[in-house]
């Protein structure tokens, strides 16, 4: 019986194996029917070469060197005007209903989300 289910699963084995065999000499033999060959690859690359040839030849000699395109002009902005902004120190020019706080010495201010005063009017 042990002799018998090893021969059914040596057999099964092989034929699987026999049918991957041919599954990938077709595909082989597909893939070399489809790829150039060397003689196409080379003329290939020959008319690559003239191309890059042409197109470098119509670079102008600034591109040519640097690898990059010359900027354009930029026209030149005046410079901003300062203002002085107020800050927050003075505690004079913060409204009433503002409550100043800090966390790691940075102060904040928690606002209130209605217009009315902490009296409870």
């Amino acid at each position: 019986m042990r002799s018998s289910l090893s021969l059914i699963c040596g057999l099964t084995l092989l034929g699987a194996m026999g049918v991957v065999m041919l599954l990938a000499a077709d595909s082989w033999a597909d893939a070399k029917a489809t790829s150039p060959t060397i003689d196409e690859l080379e003329r290939k690359i020959d008319a690559l070469e003239i191309r890059i040839d042409r197109l470098e030849s119509q670079l102008s000699g600034v591109q040519q060197a640097g690898g990059v395109a010359p900027r354009a002009a930029t026209p030149s902005m005046p410079a901003p005007q300062l203002i002085e902004v107020p800050t927050l120190s003075d505690d004079a020019r913060i409204p009433q209903n503002w409550k100043r706080s800090e966390i790691n010495g940075i102060p904040f201010y928690t606002l209130p989300l209605s217009n009315r005063s902490d009296t409870g009017e």
